[in-house]
Order: C-alpha cells, then structure tokens, then sequence
C-alpha cells in the first residue's frame, strides 16, 4: 500500500539532506524522535496512513 525506502549509515554524513534533495519535499519519517519510533511498532498497520497523510513527518 506504501512504499518506503531505508537510509542507513553512520551519523552526520549527510542521510537526511540527500534525502530532502533528491524527494524534492515529499514527506518522510527520521524516526528520531522515541515517541514516534516507538509508534511504528505499536501501530504499524496504520502508522504511514495516519502520520504521513497529516504531513507531520
């Protein structure tokens, strides 16, 4: 239903700045935050629905 892509690698190489330039914008999840990794889990069948949609992320 959603796709997704994951972006490992050490800290501070600059994951998250490729990822901003190259999706020109689109929403996107860091997973940072405890409280909201915490949730993928908890409510994974409708984590991507109910947070991306919202553009909180």
């Amino acid at each position: 239903m959603f796709g997704a892509v994951l972006v490992a690698g050490p800290r501070q190489v600059g994951k998250t700045t490729m990822l901003a330039q190259l999706t020109g914008g689109m929403n996107c999840a860091t997973l940072d935050d405890p409280i909201l990794r915490a949730s993928t889990g908890e409510e994974s069948g409708t984590f991507f629905r109910d947070n991306l949609s919202r553009g909180r992320m």
